[in-house]
């Protein structure tokens, strides 16, 4: 598993924003092609951050869809004690290739 500096290096740009389409690293365990999204902010902010990915999910056909969504907590929160809002979650959901 990647460091958790290492994340947010790679992922800081896309916190929050758009829904990204491909492959996500080996080491998040995560195969295939995927839609995703980069939430930063602390775990309480996961369920309003479920329901606008699940919006946008929504809003693609349903058949583009190889299974349930899932998430990846990249971020170990004793690495952000007093900084909660800098945890980075992967959101997911597989697609057909």
């Amino acid at each position: 598993m990647a460091r958790c500096e290492e994340v947010h290096r790679e992922y800081d740009r896309y916190a929050n924003g758009k829904v990204q389409t491909g492959v996500l690293p080996a080491w998040m365990r995560v195969k295939g092609k995927v839609v995703w999204h980069v939430f930063q902010g602390s775990y309480k902010g996961l369920p309003e951050a479920w329901a606008k990915f699940g919006k946008e999910l929504s809003s693609m056909p349903a058949e583009k869809f190889a299974g349930p969504p899932g998430d990846v907590y990249v971020c170990n929160p004793s690495d952000h004690k007093g900084t909660e809002e800098k945890l980075i979650t992967i959101l997911w959901a597989p697609l057909k290739e």
